[in-house]
């Protein structure tokens, strides 16, 4: 929810398309990061399985983004914007919203692969 926020925050508040990836990256890797956990748990009778973690991890940076975007438009209809949300984010962000999302994706990838961070 956090990614998603500031996603709006830098693409629709500060206008500033180069920042998107950014965030993205970063909310990527916190997310993969924090649901590596689960893969490690000393806790739990079974700890689940790395790949499962994986997928978690990178569907929830995708909801992430889709959710960011989704913010965006509604942002742009609230300043007067007539475009439908499809219509919008390519006409205003081009090929960031593609780039966007798969970075959030790799990232995630790369937290919940080589997480979690502790001992």
């Amino acid at each position: 929810m956090l990614g998603a926020i500031a996603l709006v925050g830098v693409g629709g508040v500060l206008a500033y398309p180069f920042g998107l990836p950014f965030v993205a990256g970063i909310a990527g890797a916190v997310i993969g990061l924090l649901t590596a956990r689960a893969a490690v748990r000393d806790d739990a009778a079974t700890p689940v399985p790395r790949r499962t973690v994986i997928r978690a991890a990178v569907a929830l940076a995708l909801g992430s983004v889709v959710l960011g975007d989704l913010g965006l438009w509604l942002f742009a209809q609230s300043e007067g914007g007539v475009l439908g949300p499809f219509d919008y984010l390519w006409t205003t962000f081009g090929l960031f919203v593609p780039g966007v999302a798969f970075v959030a994706a790799a990232t995630a990838w790369w937290g919940a692969a080589a997480g979690p961070v502790q001992r």
